[in-house]
Parts: structure tokens; C-alpha cells; sequence
């Protein structure tokens, strides 16, 4: 069978998130939804609210530890691990932290990041704005790099791209679209793409 994911499905096995501090609510929801009969999800990813931005050494340490529990358990099913949205705390913020804490669990055991946070960090010429406190919705101490992007690339594929979506929340248009691109990107990769 190929890979599968479908958004929210986690939800129905009483979970919205992954919480705060050491909450496992949606790794409860995750084993009832996996030893379903009919489950034919082999994707699973779970998302942050603002639980990173709050959150503690040892919280991220429960959800690390948590999703490789499942990942032992559940041997045919690939792990999504995922940073927290950026929060405007800049890189001395405690966000910043818990993202760096996420990343280098994921590389130092080789597993499947979508760094959410690193999206948000940078326009499409590869810009950075962590450093300048930026935040989910592309605001940073001087502007906002998703308008100022579009507003010097008019009539290009992102822009016209971005121009064509309905709104999103917590973010630009534009950066919905490199979340989105992104995504795709690692789920063919999961899939077995080679990336050429």
C-alpha cells in the first residue's frame, strides 16, 4: 500500500494537538486511531498550536519521547516530527530553544522534520527574519517580508500563486504557499521521489 495522510483524522481519536507540558492526549488518540480495524493511515503528523512557544526542556522531551515510542511500536508507519510556529521571541526566545531542541533530536536520529518554524524564517529569495522577531504571520521589527516579497515580485508564479489563495490563518498567503510546496516536497519524499 502507498502512503497515506488525510488532515484531522488524529481529531477523531480525541486530540486536537500537541498540547502543552507533557501532554499525551494525542499519542492516546493516535494508538486508538492506528489499531482501528479499517485504519489505513501509515503518515502520521501532528501539529502545534503555541505549545512550543511555553513549553519546557522537559515538555519537548515527552513528545520526543513519546513519538519514538510510537515509532517503535507502530514499525510501518512513518513519524512526522514538527517545530513550533514562530512567535516573534526572536533567537534568545525560549521558542527558538525548543525549536533547536526538536531539530537536533530529529538529526541526531535521523528522523522526519517538517520545521515548520524554519519555513516561517526566511522569504522566498532565502532572506532570513528570526533575528528580527519575526512571527507566524511574517511580521518582523520593521514590516512584514510576505507583503514586502510580493510587493517587489508582482506577476511572478508565487506572487500570482499567493494573489489567487484565499486567506489562512496565522500566516500570508505567500507563506502558505511555501508551507504548502514544502509539505509536498517531504511527502514525496516519504513516498519514495529520489527529489530529481
Amino acid at each position: 500500500m502507498g502512503k497515506f495522510f488525510n488532515d484531522c483524522w488524529g481529531n477523531a481519536g480525541g486530540a486536537d494537538d500537541l498540547g502543552h507540558n507533557g501532554f499525551l492526549g494525542w499519542k492516546d488518540a493516535t494508538i486508538h486511531m492506528l489499531n482501528l480495524e479499517n485504519n489505513e493511515r501509515n503518515v502520521v503528523m501532528w501539529s502545534w498550536c503555541g505549545g512550543v512557544s511555553n513549553n519546557s526542556e522537559s515538555g519537548i522531551n515527552t513528545y520526543l519521547n513519546a513519538m519514538n515510542d510510537l515509532e517503535n511500536q507502530y514499525k510501518d508507519v512513518t513519524f512526522i516530527y514538527m517545530t513550533g510556529h514562530l512567535d516573534g521571541t526572536n533567537i534568545d526566545g525560549n521558542l527558538h530553544k525548543r525549536n533547536e531542541q526538536i531539530r537536533d533530536y530529529c538529526k541526531e536520529n535521523k528522523k522526519v522534520l517538517f520545521d515548520f518554524a524554519d519555513i516561517e524564517s526566511y522569504d522566498p529569495d532565502g532572506n532570513y527574519f528570526l533575528d528580527r522577531g519575526a512571527n507566524d504571520g511574517c511580521y518582523y521589527n520593521g514590516g512584514n517580508w510576505a507583503d514586502e516579497w510580493i510587493n517587489a515580485n508582482q506577476g511572478s508564479e508565487l506572487a500570482n500563486s499567493a494573489q489567487s489563495c484565499g486567506s489562512c490563518a496565522h500566516s500570508k498567503r505567500l507563506n502558505c504557499i511555501l508551507k504548502g510546496r514544502a509539505f509536498w516536497w517531504m511527502m514525496a519524499r516519504i513516498a519514495g521521489w529520489d527529489g530529481k
